[in-house]
């Protein structure tokens, strides 16, 4: 049998906000980010924050098969074909959130991936397994400054990650994380580094 691969190795810390105190020392609120404070745990079938849950669709018959979580393509049919089953949502979402981790954009600009990961997390709100994998998919993305102003600044994405902040403790620390690599992506210049050997920002200034 192949030796087990050895887990990623920890993202860095933007050099410009290390924790949400980087927001002017305080945690940012959905008016901060000019979106509407609706409650966020109410979500659309869409998996967005909306109207009502998304009813999840039956697994296959049989066990969870296995799945190739080098593919975003395997990762996403195993992420839809299970999203009843909260254990393999998590895994499909922690799947995701390795793949986000090594390439951000190219993982992020396919537009099936956001919209089925807030829909898990919306149809397993109160499964934390499934809650923490899929904030890692927008941590790890968010550090790369330029995904995380083109891609994870979405009501829907802000809302989660702001309800995220209120979670559990691993949890909170994750959002947090999260809504702190988004501030300093915003901050950042263009043409420089949101973090310390970073990916530079080429989005230019709104």
């Amino acid at each position: 049998a192949a030796a087990p691969t050895a887990a990623p190795a920890p993202l860095p810390r933007p050099a410009a906000a290390a924790s949400v105190a980087g927001h002017g020392g305080s945690i940012p609120t959905a008016t901060a980010w000019g979106i509407d404070a609706a409650p966020a745990a109410k979500v659309s079938a869409s998996g967005g924050f909306g109207s009502g849950r998304p009813v999840p669709r039956p697994p296959p018959d049989g066990p969870p098969q296995a799945f190739d979580r080098e593919s975003l393509d395997a990762v996403l049919a195993h992420m839809c074909d299970y999203e009843a089953v909260p254990q393999e949502s998590a895994r499909a979402a922690l799947a995701l959130s390795r793949l986000a981790r090594e390439s951000p954009a190219v993982h992020t600009d396919d537009a099936r991936v956001l919209p089925q990961l807030l829909r898990v997390m919306a149809i397993h709100e109160n499964d934390a397994q499934v809650q923490l994998a899929a904030m890692k998919v927008f941590l790890n993305a968010a550090y790369d400054p330029d995904t995380a102003i083109k891609r994870l600044t979405q009501p829907q994405i802000l809302l989660a990650i702001l309800k995220g902040m209120g979670g559990g403790s691993t949890l909170a620390a994750q959002a947090s994380e999260a809504a702190a690599r988004l501030i300093a992506a915003e901050a950042c210049p263009e043409g420089e580094a949101a973090s310390d050997g970073g990916p530079l920002r080429t989005v230019p200034a709104a």
